[in-house]
């Protein structure tokens, strides 16, 4: 059983529709894992342009790796600002659907149509069209990432 950091594996993507209130209704395979995790609320916050939605722990762990990042404390202190600011807790209602901020929609650019993805131990939701083209791109000009990474060396060797 995995237990701790390695307790979400969230994988796939589902095509969804943002309502008009606002509201995603998160997929059900993935309502599944995040109960099983005992996921009670989502924790949101825009990266790079992309909404992503974390466990309590999950945040947590995001956190912790922020207030230990080796910088000064006069490059980490106004990003904390920003991040605690910029989160934004999300409760589930009865569909398992969250409420997304008219300000975190905009930050991250989606619209009505978006796809909802595993990203391990986080969900990401993108707009549909610019992921299916960001991802059309990536496969084309990156063919590497179509290789198994053992045969490119993206593993650690087995020392055992």
């Amino acid at each position: 059983m995995l237990r701790g950091h390695n307790a979400l594996l969230l994988v796939g993507s589902h095509d969804h529709a943002i309502d008009a209130k606002q509201r995603l209704a998160i997929p059900s395979k993935f309502r599944g894992e995040l109960n099983a995790a005992g996921a009670e609320e989502l924790y949101a916050v825009v990266r790079e342009g992309v909404l992503c939605l974390y466990t309590r722990e999950g945040y947590e762990r995001l956190a912790t790796a922020i207030e230990q990042a080796p910088r000064s404390a006069d490059e980490v202190l106004p990003y904390q600002d920003l991040f605690y600011a910029d989160t934004e807790k999300l409760a589930f209602d009865k569909q398992g659907r969250v409420r997304i901020p008219e300000s975190m929609l905009q930050s991250a650019g989606l619209g009505k149509d978006v796809t909802v993805m595993g990203a391990r131990d986080h969900l990401q939701i993108r707009d549909r069209q610019q992921w299916a083209e960001h991802r059309q791109q990536m496969r084309a000009n990156r063919p590497d990432l179509n290789t198994d990474p053992r045969r490119i060396g993206w593993h650690r060797p087995d020392n055992s």
